[in-house]
């Protein structure tokens, strides 16, 4: 990848945990600035990238954008950040989207391979 994030290094979860390398896409990268940008504010991410085999490993679901690289899942503390997040991966053209209120984070991904738009809550 040559994209050099303004926001998000490996050590933000962008890699796979596993050890793997499997990065997130170069294109989700940069909407992933973009929406920092936009909310003003530091992201975290629980998510990033994901082979089948770590994805599998968390029980995470099969065929998840994660493990094309077309998807992370940021945390927000309280609803304000929940509102802003939310704006913001709009505003970049986020096709799917997930939230969490339990957990606190949302799922936002970009992958066409996967009904879209959508949105749903856990």
């Amino acid at each position: 990848m040559k994209y050099k994030s303004k926001y998000f290094s490996k050590d933000k979860m962008r890699w796979c945990p596993c050890g793997c390398g499997m990065d997130v896409e170069e294109f989700v990268l940069r909407k992933f600035d973009l929406v920092r940008d936009y909310v003003g504010f530091p992201i975290h991410i629980n998510s990033g990238a994901r082979c089948d085999e770590y994805n599998a490993k968390i029980g995470g679901v099969k065929n998840s954008a994660h493990t094309r690289g077309t998807a992370m899942d940021v945390r927000f503390d309280n609803e304000f950040q929940k509102d802003k997040i939310l704006w913001a991966l709009g505003k970049v053209g986020c096709v799917r989207i997930g939230v969490n209120y339990e957990k606190k984070f949302i799922h936002g991904d970009f992958d066409l391979k996967l009904p879209s738009p959508a949105f749903w809550i856990y």
